[in-house]
């Protein structure tokens, strides 16, 4: 990739191959250069990385936690408000399977996703989770599946809302 110029002076992204030409006797006689025009795709690319940034502030921002799985239940995004309901760094969870902060570990686990893969979504699904000092939350969850373009499952999305002061003044009344 570099950068040419087109003949009014203008500057463009190129994609340019350069191969030489031999001669019989095996000596570089001349060159052939192919130069593709990128500016789309550079435009797309830009495009591309905007969305992403703003989706990724969006999630960042919000005050319920969000995370999403593989189809192997392993976490592959947790947000900001996750970290702190659960009380662990997103580096330290990433990769791990999402049953580790189910109370009722892996059964739970299997039990959300049976659920999903009959009903793809559900809100306000109530359960409990344990965070790193060991203490039971109880949490209010949205959770849906994710597909890919072709309409493949490729894993889960949950947005989790801690309600165990709500809880605590249920109880109290």
């Amino acid at each position: 990739e570099m950068t040419r110029m087109r003949k009014n002076g203008q500057r463009f992204p190129a994609f340019t191959t350069v191969t030489a030409i031999m001669d019989p006797s095996g000596r570089t006689s001349g060159f052939v250069e192919i130069v593709r025009d990128i500016t789309v795709r550079k435009s797309l690319e830009q495009q591309l990385r905007e969305t992403k940034e703003f989706l990724e502030n969006i999630m960042e921002s919000s005050v319920d936690g969000i995370l999403t799985t593989d189809l192997k239940g392993k976490l592959t995004y947790v947000n900001r408000a996750m970290e702190e309901m659960l009380q662990y760094d997103r580096k330290e969870v990433l990769g791990t399977h999402i049953s580790r902060f189910y109370v009722k570990g892996i059964e739970q686990a299997r039990e959300v996703m049976k659920f999903l893969k009959e009903v793809e979504r559900t809100e306000n699904y109530e359960m409990m989770v344990r965070t790193r000092d060991g203490k039971e939350r109880t949490i209010m969850t949205s959770l849906f599946l994710l597909r890919n373009e072709e309409g493949q499952i490729i894993g889960t999305e949950g947005i989790f809302k801690d309600i165990f002061a709500q809880k605590l003044l249920e109880a109290e009344l």
